[in-house]
């Protein structure tokens, strides 16, 4: 899961140098990264302000260590947990921790700082299928 955190951060940094003062640009090109690469598929990110979250913040701590139990992984491709930056606070309008962004093939399909909201969505959705 690192891994894919260090992909897309990668790709956001690149894809700021690529497009300078564009955000409308840079938003669409930081999507297009986070979408899924298999058709029928979501990808979860999870963005803290804090990895791990500050153990004084039991909320925080109970919902990052239990995702992965709680979510329905088999329509989902990436979980990924990220750090806020500055730059996806300002694409991604993120104003509190944690927020969910769900993404299909289409784009953002929903976005959330409530981890029951994201469940219920990939329980009661199927992602979109286009190739």
């Amino acid at each position: 899961m690192r891994y894919l955190s260090m992909i897309f951060i990668c790709i956001a940094l690149l894809t700021g140098c690529a497009f300078g003062d564009n955000p409308e640009k840079l938003k669409e090109q930081t999507i297009e990264g986070m979408k899924p690469s298999v058709k029928g598929k979501y990808a979860v990110y999870a963005y803290y302000k804090q990895l791990p979250p500050n153990p004084a913040d039991t909320e925080q701590v109970k919902i990052y260590y239990s995702m992965d139990e709680r979510i329905p992984l088999e329509k989902v491709e990436t979980l990924s947990v990220v750090s806020i930056s500055n730059e996806d606070l300002n694409l991604f309008n993120i104003e509190k921790s944690p927020s969910f962004i769900v993404v299909d093939k289409t784009g953002i399909v929903l976005q959330t700082t409530d981890i029951d909201k994201v469940i219920d969505f990939l329980k009661n959705n199927d992602p979109v299928r286009i190739d």
